[in-house]
Formats: structure tokens, sequence, C-alpha cells
């Protein structure tokens, strides 16, 4: 899904930035008029990431003394030069280019999984000081961005994190963490929002297939996929619209929605939950006026969007599941390491495991064959026999993100999170 308009996306960003020097610097692509802010914000990042590995290359050498005072002041006037004269190559063009778009439309979607998988890209933690670099690689949606930096001033890890120290390196956050404090950030931001204020948060994705339809015909005007709704909703776990919106599709076939349209679901949904209601409390055009919608958050969502999200494409960097499983068997360690040993993870002895699929049961398992593995039992088996040669859960459940990332699975929802959950059990039932 989606193919189509990223293709145009990169084919429009491409012919925006041609050249036929060999490079483009960075504040030529900074100066661009044409070019859109998230892709300015994206590139400046990216030229940030390339000083920050410069640094960390300069801190892993033990033959100078970074401390010295006048090399340190050099250094740091050489870092602001690096950005200055910044430039990019057609290869590299290219590949910013294409990592750029897919991540402008991921993020756009569902910009909570966005952020969790382009920060942490399957790794259990980050350093701060990377998360924070990560963060500045977006520019949308600013309450979320805005909202962790402030869980950070208030833990008083922002300050080392700015300044480059060596603590702030070390300073460690995990992606459940993470996970936990933008969750946190969304919902209360929204949950007092009016059925227009909602509305308005959509910006980033009318704006974005505005860009890429223009004047299509075929298209009805200033209108966005309702798949690209659908999969917003399921981001922050607001389901009762987006069921509505997928029986729209479905039974409709209603594949394209304007703000009218959308603002009409809106309210038609509140008119059900909200029945009391008199005629006092209506809009003109008949629907419900009240100060908030009715929204109701579920952090481990149920709703399932393989059927309208099944082909979207995910972050770049993902490979086939069978290339995963090979990586993956080729690396799984020796029950006897010495690590194992002090793990305390691996207190419950290997014999005392129960077998996965027992935990599973066979109701989840058939949904998990289903909705997860599309279809393909082989592909669940494969699964299972090799998460059943894992002893500690620390190595199940990065082995599990892994396996679900070539089948554009976020491993923290849906039947993907009871699939995680039962996993678990097996390590902590006893």
């Amino acid at each position: 899904m989606f193919e189509r308009e990223i293709q145009k996306a990169k084919e429009y960003l491409s012919k925006l930035l041609q050249s036929e020097l060999p490079f483009v610097y960075w504040f030529e692509i900074q100066e661009h008029k044409s070019l859109h802010w998230f892709y300015k914000r994206f590139f400046g990042a990216e030229v940030q990431w390339w000083v920050f590995e410069q640094q960390m290359l300069r801190a892993a050498s033990p033959r100078f003394d970074y401390t010295h005072e006048q090399l340190s002041y050099h250094l740091r006037n050489a870092d602001h030069y690096y950005v200055e004269c910044a430039r990019f190559d057609h290869q590299d063009l290219t590949t910013t280019i294409d990592v750029a778009v897919k991540t402008r439309f991921n993020y756009a979607l569902r910009p909570r999984t966005t952020l969790r998988w382009f920060i942490y890209r399957g790794e259990p933690t980050k350093p701060l000081q990377e998360v924070l670099l990560r963060l500045e690689y977006f520019s949308e949606y600013q309450y979320l961005l805005d909202g962790f930096q402030r869980w950070v001033r208030e833990n008083k890890k922002l300050e080392s994190a700015q300044n480059g120290h060596h603590e702030a390196r070390q300073e460690i956050i995990s992606v459940v963490e993470f996970d936990r404090v933008l969750q946190s950030v969304d919902n209360e931001e929204i949950l007092d929002f009016s059925p227009a204020q909602f509305i308005e948060l959509l910006q980033p994705i009318f704006e974005l297939f505005h860009e890429v339809y223009g004047a299509n015909k075929d298209i009805p005007s200033d209108a966005v996929p309702t798949a690209a709704l659908i999969i917003f909703l399921d981001d922050k776990g607001i389901h009762p619209i987006a069921q509505e919106l997928e029986r729209l599709l479905k039974d409709e076939h209603k594949r394209f929605m304007n703000r009218d349209d959308f603002l009409s679901v809106l309210g038609d949904i509140i008119g059900k939950l909200e029945p009391e209601l008199d005629g006092s409390d209506m809009y003109a055009d008949g629907y419900a006026d009240i100060a908030t919608l009715p929204l109701k958050f579920d952090a481990g969502t149920q709703f399932d969007i393989s059927s309208v999200d099944s082909s979207f494409e995910p972050l770049p960097g993902g490979s086939s599941l069978q290339n995963v499983l090979a990586e993956l068997s080729d690396s799984v360690p020796s029950a006897n390491t010495a690590e194992e040993s002090f793990n305390a993870e691996s207190a419950v002895e290997s014999a005392s495991l129960r077998a996965i699929d027992e935990v599973i049961g066979a109701e989840l398992k058939e949904q998990l064959v289903h909705s997860v593995f599309h279809h393909s039992e082989r592909e669940y088996q494969s699964v299972i026999e090799h998460l059943e040669h894992i002893k500690t859960w620390r190595e199940a459940s990065l082995a599990i993100d892994r396996l679900l990332e070539p089948l554009e699975i976020d491993p923290h929802t849906g039947l993907a999170r009871q699939f995680r959950e039962a996993v678990y059990r097996r390590y902590t039932d006893g």
C-alpha cells in the first residue's frame, strides 16, 4: 500500500535536488525554496549525525588527550565547519532521499511506531545522546517531540546530554521507557481534543497526500486515503473510530476522505456514544456539539489493520524472515556460556521451560498464523522452532523483535504483543 505514492514522492524530491555537479551541498538544500521543511530538517539531522560519528571516532581513539583545552576548542570549531561544508554525493543523496521519503510517510501515518523503530532499530536500549540526535530528524507532531524533551528536562538529563558529556553518552534509555513516555505524552495531549482540534492534528497527513496527488482529477479534492487514517488511529489505540473507518472502507468502498467526511464520521460516533444529548447540544448540521471527543486509548491494540495495510512499506533496513532466521541461528549462544551462568534471567533451568506452543495455545496460534504470519504455518513453525532453543527471556525478546521486522509487524502492538506476552510466560511461570 502507498508504493505508488512513495515512489512519486521520491521522484519529485529527486527532481528538486538533482544537480549535474558531483555534490549537492547542505546549505543549498537548506536554502531551497520549494523543499518541504520536513526534508530540510531530515537532511540537516543527517549532517549532524555525520558530525556525531566523527566525534565518536575521535573519542574511541586513546592516542590523543581530547580534554586538552586548545585541542577541544579547535575541534568544536572544526565540528561547526563540518556542518557548513557538508555535502552529499549522488549515492548519499539517493540513499538519503529514499530514507527521508519512507520515514516521512511512516511518521505522518504512525508517529509513535516510527519514532520507536527509527531511533531504536530493534535494539532494547540506546544512549540518551543518540535518542536526542535521532529525534532531530523529525519536525511534525511537535508535541510528541517536545513532550519527550520535557520528560528529559524533568529528569535532569538534558543538560549533560546537550553538552555531550561522557556521562550523557553513558545514560541509557530503554525502548520500553521511551515508548511509555511517548504514549503518556500523546494521550495527555489529545484526550481533551474537540472534533475540530482532532482533525487539525491530521494536518501532516493531508499535507503529505496533497503534495503527492496534486491536481489528480481521479482523487477527491483535499482528500486522503481512508486506509491512512485507519493506520493513524490504530497507532494511537483509538479503535472505535478506526473500526468505523474500516467498515466504511470495506462495506461502502469509501476509499478517500476529506476533512468534512471525517468530521461527519466523528459526529456519527459521538451521536452513538452520547445518546442522551438533546437538540440544544447539536451543531447546525446535526452533529453532537460536545467539548471533547469520547476517546478511549488502548496501549495493546487488538485492531487488525492487515487487511488495509499489509503492503505498507516498512522503515528501511528490513530483510526476509528466512534471512533473519539464518542470521539468528548462527548467533544462538551456547547454554553453557559464562554470560548465561551469571544471567539472573536464566535461573529457570532449560529442562523446566514449557514448550512455546503450550504457552501460546491453539486459539492464539490460529490468530498468529492468519494475521501475523500471512496464513503461513510453515513460517510460524520456523519462528517457534528457533525460539525453543533460546534459554533466557532477554534473548527471546530481542529475537522476536528481529523476526517480526521483515513481516512488517510492530512487535509491541496487537497480536504481536500477545505473542510476546505468551513467550514471556514461558520464562516466568516456572
